[in-house]
Order: structure tokens, then sequence, then C-alpha cells
């Protein structure tokens, strides 16, 4: 299993034959928000080119989805938005460039 751990605000390459686990680590985030505090839900939103395989959230720190598809050329960008222990939302938002020349893990 392939997990690209991604850094909000970047671009991620994809090929459009591969099928890729995208990762967003809270664990920082969280930590400055205070002892204790969890990710309890997250709701992804997945361009329509995309295919939304599986989502999961790991450790309760991690929230991660399994994307397949996407068109060659394009950009695609992709949000989560991670409801927490105490009540609060937080987005982020990455990008993929789907490529041919990417690695079709």
């Amino acid at each position: 299993m392939t997990v690209a751990v991604v850094e909000p605000k970047q671009t991620h390459p994809k090929h459009p034959d591969s099928d890729i686990w995208y990762e967003v680590d809270w664990t920082n985030h969280l930590a400055e928000k205070g002892s204790g505090i969890t990710v309890t839900n997250a709701d992804w939103t997945i361009p329509a080119d995309l295919t939304n395989e599986m989502e999961l959230i790991s450790a309760n720190t991690k929230t991660q989805v399994r994307v397949s598809g996407g068109l060659p050329g394009f950009y695609y960008e992709l949000e989560v938005e991670a409801t927490l222990s105490n009540g609060e939302t937080e987005v982020a938002i990455f990008t993929i460039y789907c490529s041919d020349d990417a690695n079709p893990v």
C-alpha cells in the first residue's frame, strides 16, 4: 500500500491508473489546540473525475483517502473537513496533478 503524506496547499503527482492513499496528518495541529484533542470525523470532497475508493481516520490524528482515476494533464483539488473532539472543524486542501509520467504505483 502506497501512502502519500500530503502537505496542505501542495501539489502531488498521480498516474491515472494508480490507486493511492493520501494522508493529512493533523498531529501537530491538534497538539497546538490542547491535550487530548482528536479527529472524530472526516468529510472528503473529491472531484468527479476521481473515485473515492475508501476513507478512514488513523490513530485519531490522520485523515486518509484512497483515490483512483483521473485524466492526464488535469489538476484536481481535494478537500477534507475534519471535525475535532472539541467540536471545531478544520479544513485541509491539496492538489493532485494527473500525469502519464507519474509513477503508476
